[in-house]
C-alpha cells in the first residue's frame, strides 16, 4: 500500500494497523483537498500553459502548484503562497534555472528541483521548504526597493520557519577587491530573527582574487553568516569559507591572501551543528603556499555554537573542550533525521535516524504529519521545538538504536497518483533517553511529478 511505513516482516500489532489505516484515510482526504488546487505547467520552449514563470505566478491563486520544465526563466518575484516544483532531472539533465527569485512576504512557499542563482527570502511567517535545489552562484543582492540588502547571493531575512534540505550553494562569483577592506561574497546570510534548518546541504563562501593594479591581496568570503538573533540547525551540512589569493606582483609588493571564515555568528544568534567529523565547518584556503587557512568560526555578541561529542569538525579537528565563551560541547549524540530517495510518484523513500545508543537500545519514535508546527516545549522536549503538531500526527513508528553509527530505518512508498503532486509531508523523530526526550531536526518533502 502506498504511503505507509513498512513494518518489520512479522505481523504488525493492532495499534500499528489502526494507525496506518488512519493514515491512509487522511492521505485520501489530503488528495481530495489537493484536487481543489490548480496545477499549472510552465515551459519556456512552449507546449505548456505558460512560457513565462512570472506570468504563471501572477495568474495562480494561493495554494496552487506550478510544475516547471527545464529552461531559463529570468528574474522572478513571488508574493503569494505557491509551490514551485521543477521537473526532477534525469541523471544527465538540468534543473529549471532562475536568474533571481525574490520572495516577498508570502505566508509560506515551497521550492523543489530548481536552480536559483540569486535567492532572497523576506518576512515569511510560516513553514516553508526548499528541497533539492541549487541556490546561489550569482551576483549579490543590492539595496534597491528598500528591501533587505545583502552582499550575498542567498539572503534569508525574517524567515520564521524555513527548512532547506538536500541543497547546495555553489561557489559565488569571485571578487577582485577595489580596496583593502573588500572581501569575497558570503555564501549565505541568515538574519532578522530567522529560524532555519540546513539538512544535508553544503554552503560555500566566495573567493577573492588579488588586485594587481591597486595592490591588494584577496580575502575570501564567509561561508555562512548568522546574525540578529537568528537560530540555525546544521545537520549533516558542511560550511566552507571562500579562498583568498596572495598579491604577487613581479618586482613589486607581496601580500598574503586570507581564507574566508567558515561560520560567522553575531547578535545573540545560535547554531546547533549535528553530524560526523566528515561534516566540517572550515575556513577557506589562501591561494599561496605560505598563508594559513581561514578561521572556522568567528563569534561575538553573546552568540553560541553548540557541537556534540564525536561530531562536526572545525578546520579538521573535532573539539573536545570549548576553549571559547561562544562554544558549547555536549557529551552525547543528538538524533539526526535524514532522507534518502527521490520525491517523485511511486518512489521508495527511506527516513534514517541516527542518535545515541545503548547495549539494549534506545528507542526512537518517528512522527509524520501534514500540519506544520513550531511549538516550544521547554523542559519536555530537548534540543529542538516540536516541528510537527503532536495533536495532528497521522503516523508514528518506533525502533531502537544500539549503535550510533547504524541508523534506525523507516522506509515508505510515495503515491503514484498525480493528484498528490504538491503534497507536503513533515517528519520529526524523538529519541527517548532515561528521564528525557530529545528532538531531531525536521525533514519534509513536497511530492514532485
Amino acid at each position: 500500500m502506498e504511503l505507509q511505513l513498512q513494518p518489520r516482516p512479522s505481523r504488525p500489532p493492532l495499534r500499528f494497523r489502526t494507525q496506518t489505516l488512519l493514515a491512509a484515510c487522511l492521505w485520501t482526504a489530503a488528495a481530495a483537498g489537493l484536487r481543489a488546487q490548480t496545477q499549472w505547467t510552465v515551459d519556456d520552449s512552449g507546449g505548456s500553459q505558460f512560457t513565462s514563470l512570472q506570468a504563471a505566478i501572477d495568474a495562480a491563486s494561493p495554494g496552487d502548484v506550478l510544475k516547471i520544465k527545464p529552461g531559463n526563466y529570468g528574474d522572478v518575484v513571488l508574493t503569494k503562497r505557491l509551490r514551485l516544483l521543477g521537473e526532477p532531472p534525469e541523471p544527465s539533465g538540468s534543473l529549471p534555472r532562475l536568474l533571481s527569485l525574490d520572495i516577498r512576504s508570502p505566508s509560506a512557499f515551497s521550492l523543489s528541483h530548481l536552480e536559483v542563482r540569486r535567492l532572497r527570502v523576506s518576512s515569511v511567517a510560516n513553514r516553508s521548504e526548499i528541497d533539492r535545489c541549487v541556490l546561489g552562484g550569482g551576483s549579490p543582492w543590492g539595496s534597491a526597493g528598500g528591501l533587505p540588502p545583502g552582499w550575498t547571493p542567498v539572503l534569508l531575512h525574517g524567515a520564521q520557519d524555513l527548512l532547506i534540505s538536500r541543497s547546495a550553494t555553489p561557489l559565488p562569483p569571485p571578487v577582485t577587491p577595489a580596496d583593502s577592506s573588500a572581501t569575497g561574497l558570503a555564501g549565505m546570510v541568515i538574519e532578522a530573527g530567522s529560524t532555519v534548518q540546513l539538512v544535508q546541504c553544503s554552503v560555500l563562501g566566495g573567493d577573492a582574487l588579488q588586485n594587481t593594479s591597486g595592490w591588494f591581496s584577496g580575502w575570501g568570503g564567509t561561508g555562512l553568516e548568522v546574525k540578529q538573533a537568528s537560530r540555525v540547525w546544521l545537520v549533516d551540512t558542511s560550511v566552507t569559507g571562500g579562498d583568498g589569493e596572495d598579491l604577487d606582483v613581479p618586482l613589486g609588493p607581496q601580500e598574503q591572501g586570507i581564507g574566508g571564515t567558515g561560520l560567522e555568528l553575531s547578535g545573540g544568534s545560535t547554531v546547533d551543528a549535528r553530524g560526523t567529523p566528515q561534516h566540517q565547518i572550515r575556513g577557506g584556503y589562501p591561494m599561496g603556499a605560505s598563508s594559513p587557512i581561514g578561521p572556522a568560526v568567528e563569534a561575538g555578541g553573546a552568540s553560541t555554537l553548540l557541537l556534540h561529542v564525536n561530531g562536526v569538525a572545525l578546520n579538521g579537528t573535532v573539539p573536545t573542550t570549548s576553549g571559547a565563551a561562544w562554544l558549547q560541547i555536549s557529551g552525547f549524540t543528538p538524533p539526526r533525521l535524514l532522507l534518502e530517495g527521490p520525491s517523485s510518484p511511486g518512489s521508495l523513500v527511506k527516513a534514517r535516524v541516527y542518535g545515541s545508543a545503548s547495549p539494549g537500545g534506545l528507542p526512537v519514535v518517528l512522527f509524520a504529519n501534514l500540519t506544520p508546527a513550531l511549538i516550544e516545549l521547554p523542559g519536555l522536549l530537548l534540543g529542538t521545538p516540536a516541528f510537527t503538531d503532536p495533536s495532528q500526527v497521522i503516523y508514528q513508528a518506533v525502533q531502537t538504536i544500539t549503535n550510533p553509527s547504524t541508523p534506525a530505518d523507516f522506509p515508505f512508498t510515495l503515491p503514484s497518483n498525480p493528484a498528490f503532486t504538491g503534497l507536503r509531508v513533515h517528519l520529526q523523530a524523538v529519541q527517548v533517553w532515561p528521564g528525557a526526550l530529545y528532538g531531531s531536526n525536521l525533514q519534509a518533502f513536497v511530492l514532485t511529478w
